[in-house]
């Protein structure tokens, strides 16, 4: 009995292992999403982009897109990298959410 107890509680220990390891996993991002980031990266930590204005600074660097595409694909593929929509800010990655320099 002791044994399969300690068996069934590393197989769990072993599956939140792999939980753990999933989240820290990031997609891979898109050409339009890879831009964005970037682009808000630039930014200071409490500065935002509202988005017209990452609209357009993505057009002026030779990335064009739309408004619906902006919020219906590319800021929920940038959700995990941990960027945000603050009210009357705009998006922006907080700097407990940037990567470590």
């Amino acid at each position: 009995m002791e044994i399969a107890e300690s068996e069934a509680g590393e197989r769990s220990a072993a599956c939140k292992f792999q939980a753990i390891k999933k989240t820290d996993d990031l997609p891979v991002l898109s050409d339009s999403a890879a831009i964005a980031y970037e682009i808000l990266l630039e930014l200071e930590p409490y500065k935002g982009l509202k988005g017209t204005e990452l609209l357009q600074v993505m057009d002026n660097r030779g990335y064009p897109t739309d408004q619906s595409s902006l919020t219906s694909r590319i800021i929920p593929e940038l959700k995990p990298y941990g960027v945000e929509n603050v009210p009357r800010k705009g998006y922006r990655i907080p700097e407990s959410k940037r990567p470590a320099s």
